[in-house]
């Protein structure tokens, strides 16, 4: 047994079938420049984390050096130049 639909109900279909179409192109293109703008905050965090590494590397290359100098040490009570020892 077939059934049809009259002209009124395809018409109704048609429209529910554009509006539909509608919003879901509207929903995609929203998840679309959502997902580009964290592609971008994505970038700029490892940008930043590498700068961040680098940074901390360049520390530890300079602190050796100066944990190796030669520092005078005033004691209490003493004069520059002493040494305590």
């Amino acid at each position: 047994m077939k059934q049809y639909i009259d002209e009124r109900a395809a018409r109704v279909f048609l429209l529910a079938a554009k509006i539909s179409a509608m919003s879901m192109s509207r929903a995609a293109s929203i998840m679309r420049s959502d997902a580009e703008r964290k592609a971008t905050d994505a970038a700029l965090a490892r940008k930043r984390a590498k700068e961040a590494i680098d940074y901390v590397m360049s520390l530890s290359n300079w602190i050796p050096n100066v944990k190796h100098q030669k520092r005078d040490v005033l004691v209490s009570g003493s004069k520059p130049g002493y040494e305590a020892g």
